[in-house]
């Protein structure tokens, strides 16, 4: 059995936003970097989200 980590919570730029489909990108050029694989997915959100 493959061990992992599981991911829950918020990003947020410290000025403006951050668009959804260029934080996908850029994550899973980083996980696909590390030779690592991701399934889920992400969705936009604001700070007042519980």
């Amino acid at each position: 059995m493959s061990k992992g980590i599981r991911i829950e919570g918020f990003i947020f730029a410290k000025d403006g936003d951050i668009d959804p489909d260029v934080f996908y990108e850029t994550f899973i050029d980083l996980i696909e970097a590390k030779g690592w694989l991701f399934g889920g997915g992400v969705r936009p959100s604001n700070e007042d989200e519980e």
